[in-house]
C-alpha cells in the first residue's frame, strides 16, 4: 500500500471518529460477565415465607441456573435446580419438591442465592456500582426480594474488607481501593426466597448501569446512557465516509 494512499485511509477513519463524537455516539463496551458460579445459603423457611434458623450450609452453584446475562441486562430466577433435576433422594422430604410444604407453591427452604462478577486487582482506584431492578414477572411476588452488593476481599478470600448491600428499584453502591494490596472485587446480586418448584418460571429484571427503570415496552436501555451505534451501522457510515473521499478524489 502507498504511502499516500495509507493517508487516505488514515484521513477517513479520523473523519468517522471525528463524527462519531459529534453525534455523541460511542462504540460498544465490553458486556459484563458473571462467574461461572454463584453461591447459595440455605436456610430453614417459616410459614410466612420469611427466613428461619441458619444456614444450615452453602454450597457453589452453577450461575446459568440462577441468572443469565445479555450485554448489560441481567435476568435472574429463583433456584428450582433440585426439583428440575429430580435426581436428589431428599428432593420432596427436605426440599419440598413434591408440594408438601407449608405453602404448596414453594419448596420447603429459604435460600440466598448470589451471582456475582469478581475480578483481581492493586490498583489504587475510586468506582461505583450500579443498577435498577425490576420489569420481571417475579416483582408481584413478594415471597422474594434482590438487593445488589460490592464486596471487597483479601487476595485468598480470607478476609471481607469490604461490604455494602442496597435494594432498588435502582441503587449506586460506591467504592474505594488504595491499591496498597491485591484485593478481589467482588460485584453482584442476591436473590432472597423459597427454593421454587420445577414449575416455578418467574424473573426479574436487572439494568446495569442504569439509573431509572426503562419505560415499558422500551427495553434495558439507560435513559441517561450515550447512545451507542451498533457495528453495522458503523462499518456503513465509515464506508460511507470513504465513497465521498473517493468521489474527492476523483474530482
Amino acid at each position: 500500500m502507498s504511502k499516500k494512499s495509507f493517508f487516505n485511509y488514515e484521513r477517513i477513519g479520523k473523519a468517522a471518529l471525528a463524527l462519531l463524537m459529534g453525534l455523541g455516539i460511542t462504540l460498544p463496551t465490553s458486556a459484563f460477565e458473571l462467574d461461572a458460579n454463584g453461591f447459595i445459603n440455605v436456610f430453614d423457611l417459616n410459614a410466612d415465607l420469611t427466613k428461619g434458623a441458619g444456614p444450615a450450609f452453602g454450597f457453589n452453584n452453577p450461575t446459568s441456573t440462577m441468572a443469565t446475562v445479555t450485554g448489560t441486562t441481567v435476568v435472574l430466577k429463583p433456584w428450582r435446580d433440585v426439583c428440575d433435576l429430580g435426581t436428589a433422594a431428599d428432593k420432596d422430604t427436605y426440599w419440598g419438591c413434591d408440594g408438601s410444604a407449608p405453602n404448596k407453591n414453594y419448596g420447603k427452604k429459604f435460600l440466598e442465592t448470589s451471582v456475582y462478577n469478581t475480578s483481581q486487582t492493586n490498583v489504587a482506584q475510586t468506582g461505583s456500582f450500579k443498577a435498577c431492578i425490576g420489569g420481571g414477572t417475579l416483582d408481584s411476588d413478594s415471597a422474594y426480594s434482590v438487593v445488589g452488593f460490592v464486596r471487597i476481599f483479601k487476595a485468598d478470600f480470607s478476609e471481607m474488607w469490604f461490604e455494602q448491600v442496597a435494594a432498588g428499584p435502582c441503587f449506586e453502591i460506591p467504592y474505594t481501593i488504595d491499591g496498597t494490596a491485591t484485593v478481589q472485587l467482588q460485584k453482584g446480586f442476591t436473590m432472597s426466597g423459597p427454593n421454587a418448584l420445577s414449575t416455578y418460571d418467574k424473573t426479574t429484571t436487572v439494568y446495569l448501569n442504569a439509573t431509572a427503570l426503562p419505560a415499558s415496552g422500551a427495553g434495558s436501555r439507560d435513559p441517561n446512557a450515550i447512545p451507542v451505534l451498533p457495528l453495522g451501522a458503523l462499518l456503513g457510515l465509515v464506508g460511507l465516509l470513504g465513497l465521498f473521499a473517493a468521489r474527492r478524489l476523483k474530482a
